[in-house]
């Protein structure tokens, strides 16, 4: 809420307490991104919950501020209320906006231009020289250098944007 009481965000802070000690994890966990406007943060929830967390914050000196609300298309509960959509990572450039996240258990990557107001989806990330899909991680994102990991090979290819 801001300082009128009024809603502004729909992501809350909560603790959840999971009783059946089931967890579940990733991992690339890039919680925190930083680059020329600003540091962001994003922390991804995997369990089941009543609403989804779709909101990337900004770090202001002592406080964190909602900055971007993604809005995801088409039912993102189903007639069960589980959740279509887990959001892993939420990372932003001076340029573009990223969300790597599943949608009914196929991956997703969405790449957002900030300047041109242009987005697209990905499903299962770039592809690479041997058609197979990668997501992108970000190294520097203030250098607008980022990383493909390569599981079969164990190596990673670094990309730099000049």
């Amino acid at each position: 809420m801001n300082k009128s009481l009024e809603l502004i965000d729909s992501t809350l802070f909560r603790t959840e307490q999971i009783i059946d000690r089931k967890t579940v994890g990733f991992t690339t966990k890039l919680y925190i991104s930083q680059n020329q406007t600003g540091a962001y943060l994003y922390t991804p929830v995997l369990i089941n919950e009543k609403f989804l967390r779709d909101t990337l914050y900004q770090i202001v000196d002592n406080s964190i501020l909602p900055a971007l609300r993604l809005e995801f298309e088409g039912p993102t509960f189903s007639s069960d209320d589980f959740k279509n959509i887990n959001i892993y990572n939420i990372f932003t450039s001076s340029s573009y906006l990223f969300c790597e996240y599943d949608r009914e258990n196929k991956r997703m990557l969405f790449m957002y231009d900030l300047i041109n107001k242009t987005g697209i989806n990905i499903i299962e990330g770039l592809i690479d020289k041997n058609g197979d899909p990668k997501m992108l991680k970000p190294i520097d994102l203030s250098k607008k250098s980022f990383f493909i990991f390569i599981q079969k090979h164990n190596s990673a290819i670094v990309l730099r944007k000049n």
